[in-house]
C-alpha cells in the first residue's frame, strides 16, 4: 500500500499480513484535517480507517485506491484494515 500527499510525513507504515496497515503520521506543515489517498488496496474492498479521534469506512475503487480524511495534530496513529 502507499499514501500520496505532500502535507503529511509518514514516520511508520507497516503491514502485519499484507492486508492491514499501521501508520504513524505527522503534519508536514500545520496541524489540521488532511485528505489522503491510499493505493494498492484490494479493489472494490471495504476498509475501516481508525485513529484516536474517529473511525470511518472507505471502499477501494477498481484501481485499488481510496481517499480518507484524518486530523493530524502531532504524532497521529492510523490503522487501516478490512471491515
Amino acid at each position: 500500500t502507499g499514501i500520496a500527499h505532500t502535507d503529511v510525513l509518514v514516520a511508520k507504515a507497516r503491514s502485519n499480513d499484507g492486508i492491514d496497515l499501521d501508520l504513524v503520521l505527522y503534519p508536514a506543515t500545520a496541524s489540521g484535517a488532511q485528505s489522503l489517498t491510499i493505493e494498492r488496496l484490494h479493489r472494490d474492498r471495504r476498509y475501516r480507517v481508525s485513529s484516536k479521534e474517529q473511525t470511518q469506512e472507505i471502499v477501494a475503487d477498481a484501481q485499488g485506491r481510496a481517499m480518507f480524511s484524518v486530523n493530524l495534530d502531532g504524532r497521529t496513529s492510523v490503522r487501516i484494515e478490512p471491515s
